[in-house]
């Protein structure tokens, strides 16, 4: 397929321009991994030349099952391959319109994708027009049917669909994944945004009515069993009927199976079912309203607060929900009163969150929280930070943004007081793709703490660091005060900024790091840590970490927990007490199988004998120039891995031969030691 430009890239991605273009995706599975950018609208009018009307997902299905992937009935006596989309889809604003589809079995996924994969991502796009026909009356007990999507396990952001849906959803028919700032209007069966959802949904919306599919209907979910906040649901329902349909304003059933879903911050005003829910527990529910049924809402039974009229248009009305002006209800501004009058609104989807275009001569600008915690709508896009923010002790339990390829200039801004907690993969930023870059950003008041119910170091197999789990991009100019903790469950490839460098660069860096472990996991507290990176692949250069950590630690490095890349003109300083007798950690490295060269280690290294005052195990690696001080003065051991030099040689230039100190050092005037030129220039600014 010849596309309108790129090369499938998150820099240069796979333009979209016509309908022939669009189905093209949905030709070659190889291009499920791609990055695409719609550039124009697409009108496919089946009446149109060219055009046709669909029995399956525009993308996503193949009826041959030649791909070596996972076989799924789509029609009785045929098979096809099911390829989930993990690539990147950005609608830019613009419409896909009139998309027919007959929808001809109940098993098969509908909508313009099958399915969206856990590494998927589609946003900014909208549907209108859509029309999904059950040709056989037997599709309306598929739980995959959605407008935009059949199955979603990745992400959603700031879509919207105006169709009809005669056996699905109006946005996706099962959700696993999350979607935000997404909506759906026209009519829809089982849920007005969604049929089935176990996954997060948060400040959406649907405004169309909602018939039955199979025994429930809801006005945004058909059936929860996931978390739902921040949402509103304005359409009918059908009538409650305890034998044939479980119907809510908000949510059908809030039970998927045995598990009752979480709703927060939510309201509904449609009629006919329950007002807010049917089923479910109290418990779970919570600061959520509903249209009093005397003034057109559904009918009470407990679940939701009922309001008048009059009330629903008050701000006050709605106790515990963050209203955009309000500093006192906090500062992720998810809601706001219409300028006219009328119900909430949700603030992220009706008025624009940031002031610029996202481009690199017109980033947008951070000036609040809860814009800062909006830049994962525009993964791709270029960021300016105006101001410090402060995300308030807030706890999160996986990456906050889970991938990003776009740019960030913090301008010297601070992003602190937040906690990462849960096992792989934790940090500011998931992944950080080749063409990301994040410079002049310092994270302060960062809490790393790693807990588990499994305790099994070896079914470990994430990265995490304050900032970036796994960074393929450039991060320059940034810095961190991190303290790290094992609860329960053993660390791994844990870095004060970044937990595994694969492939990227890392630049003038600096970090704080405090580690400590719990001794009694598995008698492996900790394993592979670093002040800055937990493993390196890539380049890290001109970085200096200051590093304290206690306990368990095997091949625990002051720098770099393990290095396969490069490391240089480092530095770093700090205290590791190492209490296993049969380990070892190093002052610069734990263990070394690249190349480290023009580095030092002032670090006090308090562990066995095996260990080593810069690098603590050489596993076959190369190191130059390299130097630590020595154990007479509180340095580290010698184990032959670099050169040991007593604290008066350390104050001595001449003693770090072939050292460029014209353009990366300096002897400092504080500790004595060579220090980075860019930190002198950074503490006079």
């Amino acid at each position: 397929m010849e596309f309108a430009g790129g090369t499938g890239t998150p820099a240069d991605p796979y333009q979209i321009a016509t309908a022939e273009q669009l189905a093209g995706i949905g030709e070659d599975p190889n291009l499920h991994d791609k990055h695409f950018l719609l550039v124009a609208d697409i009108d496919l009018d089946p009446n149109l030349p060219g055009g046709k009307v669909h029995d399956e997902a525009v993308i996503g299905w193949f009826t041959s099952p030649s791909v070596p992937r996972r076989v799924y009935s789509i029609a009785a006596g045929d098979s096809g391959v099911l390829v989930p989309f993990s690539g990147f889809f950005d609608g830019n604003q613009h419409v896909i319109r009139n998309c027919v589809t007959h929808k001809r079995d109940s098993t098969s996924q509908a909508g313009l994708f099958a399915c969206i994969g856990e590494q998927g991502m589609v946003c900014d796009l909208r549907l209108e027009g859509i029309l999904i026909v059950d040709v056989e009356s037997t599709a309306q007990a598929s739980p995959c049917c959605g407008a935009l999507a059949g199955e979603n396990f990745g992400r959603i952001i700031g879509c919207s669909v105006e169709g009809s849906i005669e056996c699905g959803a109006g946005l996706v028919g099962r959700n696993s994944g999350t979607i935000q700032y997404s909506h759906a209007g026209g009519t829809a069966t089982g849920g007005g945004l969604v049929r089935e959802n176990t996954g997060t949904i948060k400040a959406c919306y649907a405004t169309g009515n909602v018939s039955a599919s199979t025994s429930f209907a809801g006005g945004l979910v058909g059936i929860n069993g996931g978390t739902i906040s921040d949402c509103y649901a304005t359409g009918a329902v059908p009538a409650y009927d305890y034998w044939h349909c479980h119907s809510g304003g908000l949510v059908g059933s809030n039970y998927v199976g045995s598990v009752s879903g979480r709703i927060t911050r939510c309201y509904a005003t449609g009629s006919g079912g329950y007002a807010l829910a049917d089923r479910g527990s109290y418990s779970d529910i919570l600061n959520c309203y509903v249209l009093r049924a005397a003034e057109g809402g559904g009918v009470d039974n407990g679940f939701g607060i009922p309001l008048t009229d009059a009330h629903m248009r008050r701000q006050e009305t709605f106790i515990g929900w963050d209203f955009a002006g309000d500093a006192g209800d906090g500062s992720d501004e998810i809601w706001m009163m219409p300028p006219d009058g009328g119900y909430p609104v949700l603030r992220g989807i009706e008025t624009p969150t940031f002031v610029g275009s996202g481009t690199d001569d017109d980033p947008y600008l951070i000036e609040f929280r809860y814009q800062f915690l909006d830049l994962g709508r525009y993964p791709g896009a270029c960021f300016h930070l105006t101001d410090d923010i402060d995300l308030q002790g807030q706890t999160f339990t996986s990456a906050v943004f889970p991938s990003f390829w776009g740019h960030i200039d913090g301008d010297g801004h601070a992003v602190g007081n937040f906690t990462l907690t849960g096992g792989n993969d934790l940090g500011l930023f998931g992944v950080l793709s080749s063409d990301a870059a994040i410079v002049n950003l310092n994270l302060r008041g960062v809490h790393i703490i790693w807990v588990a119910d499994a305790g099994y170091y070896q079914s470990l197999a994430g990265w995490s660091g304050a900032l970036v789990a796994r960074n393929r991009g450039k991060v320059v100019h940034c810095s961190a005060s991190a303290e790290i903790a094992s609860l329960a469950r053993p660390l791994r490839y844990v870095g004060g900024l970044i937990g595994l460098n694969e492939s990227g660069e890392v630049r003038a860096c600096s970090t704080y790091c405090a580690v400590a472990t719990d001794s009694g996991i598995r008698g492996r507290a900790a394993e592979f840590c670093g002040g800055i990176v937990g493993q390196n692949q890539g380049i890290i250069a001109a970085c200096h970490a200051s590093s304290y950590a206690n306990g368990d630690l095997i091949a625990f490095g002051g720098l770099v927990g393990d290095n396969y890349g490069t490391i240089s003109d480092c530095y770093t300083d700090g205290y590791v007490a190492q209490r296993k007798s049969n380990s070892f950690a190093g002052g610069l490295v734990g263990e070394n199988s690249g190349t480290v060269a023009n580095c030092y280690a002032a670090t006090v290294v308090a562990a066995p004998p095996a260990s080593g005052g810069l690098i603590g195990r050489d596993a076959k690696g190369t190191i130059a120039g390299s130097y630590f001080l020595s154990s007479e003065d509180d340095g580290g051991p010698n184990n032959g891995l670099g050169i040991a030099l007593t604290d008066a040689r350390m104050r001595q230039q001449t003693s770090f031969l072939d050292w460029d100190f014209d353009s990366v050092w300096t002897m400092s005037e504080i500790s004595g030691y060579p220090s980075l030129r860019w930190e002198k220039t950074a503490d006079s600014e």
